[in-house]
C-alpha cells in the first residue's frame, strides 16, 4: 500500500534542474530512511547504466555493470553501499577508456550529460582508473553527469 502511494507521487519527467533533482533526492531519502548520498549514487549509477545500454549494437550489450553496483541495483539497501563503478566491455579489440568516453559523451540521456574531468590512468592490464578526487554530488567515474 505504501509503495503504491509512493509510486503515484513519482515525477513523470526528468527534473528540469540540479536544484529540483536535489529536492527529489532529499524527499526520497527522508521518506525511505536512506542516506541522501546513497540515493544520489543510485541515480548516478542508473543514469550511467542507461547511457551505456544505449551504446548497444544489434541488441548486444557492449558494457556490463558488475561488482558492488550490480548487487546494489538488484538488492537496493540490502547490499553494502559502494562508491565505484565496475564495468566490463564485451569487445576484446576495443580500448575500455576510449569506448566508455564515446558512449558516455554521445548526447544526453534522461536530461543528463557527462563531461570529462581528467584523463584516465590506464594500467598495464588495460584497466582505466581516474586519479585524484574532486568533490561532486555524484560518484567520480572520470566523467561527471550533469543536468542539461
Amino acid at each position: 500500500m505504501e509503495r503504491n502511494r509512493e509510486r503515484r507521487n513519482l515525477p513523470a519527467t526528468p527534473p528540469p534542474s540540479a536544484g529540483v533533482l536535489a529536492k527529489y533526492v532529499l524527499a526520497y531519502a527522508r521518506t525511505n530512511n536512506l542516506a541522501e548520498s546513497r540515493v544520489r549514487a543510485w541515480i548516478s549509477f542508473m543514469i550511467t547504466a542507461g547511457t551505456l545500454e544505449r551504446a548497444s549494437t544489434s541488441g548486444q550489450l557492449r558494457f556490463v555493470i558488475k561488482g558492488g553496483v550490480a548487487l546494489e541495483l538488484r538488492l537496493r539497501n540490502r547490499a553494502r553501499a559502494t562508491k565505484d563503478l565496475d564495468v566490463a566491455l564485451h569487445d576484446p579489440e576495443a580500448d575500455l577508456a576510449i569506448s566508455l568516453e564515446r558512449a558516455l559523451t554521445n548526447g544526453t540521456y534522461q536530461g543528463f550529460s557527462f563531461r570529462k574531468k581528467r584523463e584516465p590512468l590506464v594500467l598495464d592490464n588495460g584497466a582505466a582508473l581516474t586519479t585524484g578526487h574532486q568533490h561532486s554530488s555524484y560518484p567520480s567515474i572520470g566523467l561527471s553527469p550533469s543536468i542539461d
